[in-house]
């Protein structure tokens, strides 16, 4: 891949999935300066090769029902809870977004001629798929081995053999005393 300043005076980061932060979360006024609920979010990339770089997506207004809804569905955000004002509802909107973790998806948009990035879709991020067979399978147990109300007389004797091996591991060493 060659060098040219075009790539390196670039501020997008390429077309992608990527664990973010939302690190703010503001109004902005409107074009005329009046004050509207347009919102600036700014992201930032957690890990990988692009960490700590920054994304500004602008969320108009008008555009709440398919570009605030599916951002707050990601985050969790309650949409069933009810306040006095507007103002109200977008502030704990707001206050519950910041520091939140997500997953966004960027794509790469131009306009007059620059490209930048645009925030294309907003997924909560993925769960564990670790279960709990998993564990007990690593660990060579099963939940049938363990006793539901466990007492003193399920756990095994300790032989002298089982004695032995232990002394033979531990030293004066590994004491803490």
């Amino acid at each position: 891949m060659g060098y040219s300043f075009k790539k390196v005076c670039s501020n997008t980061i390429p077309k992608g999935t990527y664990k973010m932060e939302v690190t703010d979360i503001k109004f902005k006024a409107s074009a005329n300066g009046d004050t509207s609920y347009n919102m600036e979010v700014k992201y930032t990339v957690v890990e990988g090769e692009h960490a700590k770089r920054v994304v500004t997506d602008f969320m108009s207004e008008k555009a709440f029902s398919f570009r605030l809804k599916p951002f707050l569905s990601a985050l969790g955000i309650d949409f069933n809870r009810e306040f006095e004002t507007t103002r109200e509802l977008y502030e704990y909107g707001i206050r519950e977004a910041k520091g939140k973790m997500l997953m966004v998806t960027l794509g790469i948009r131009t306009y007059n001629g620059n490209e930048y990035n645009s925030v294309d879709t907003w997924a909560p991020l993925p769960g564990s798929s670790t279960t709990v067979d998993d564990v007990f399978n690593e660990f060579g147990s099963t939940p049938d081995l363990t006793p539901e109300k466990p007492t003193i007389a399920d756990i095994p004797d300790i032989t002298g053999d089982t004695v032995d091996q232990i002394a033979d591991v531990a030293s004066e060493d590994d004491m803490p005393f």
